[in-house]
């Protein structure tokens, strides 16, 4: 299941950065950071489909890469969040959207993972 969740993600990310990008102008690299993570995340599934036997070691540490974006970008959305409630201008505010898409983004794929070794653990369980 997760794999093709990857699959999934890794194509929201790598969209969220090339917007981003195409977005600023194609001037800064900086906005395809959220593309570079989908690259990898893409890279670790194409990994678990095809050696089952890597298949957990490359979610858990898709699951790892994603954790990062996830800090890495929290800021951005929370920048969002406050200009929902202030007058203020938003500085970048390109970035500061891209950021805030990868980061819901990474929270849903960090959820689904979550589910997905609490279903794995219940499966184990229940086999003995």
């Amino acid at each position: 299941m997760m794999v093709n969740v990857s699959f999934f993600y890794s194509a929201i990310f790598i969209t969220i950065g090339v917007v981003a990008w195409a977005v600023t102008g194609m001037e800064q690299a900086t906005a395809l950071i959220p593309a570079y993570f989908g690259a990898l995340l893409l890279l670790f599934a194409v990994v678990s489909r095809l050696k089952d036997s890597l298949r957990r070691h490359m979610i858990h540490a898709a699951m790892v890469l994603v954790l990062l974006g996830l800090l890495g970008s929290v800021g951005g959305l929370f920048r969002f969040i406050g200009s929902l409630f202030t007058d203020a201008e938003l500085a970048r505010p390109a970035a500061v959207y891209a950021q805030s898409l990868f980061a819901v983004a990474s929270m849903g794929y960090l959820y689904a993972g979550i589910q997905s070794f609490r279903e794995a653990r219940k499966n184990r369980e229940a086999q003995g």
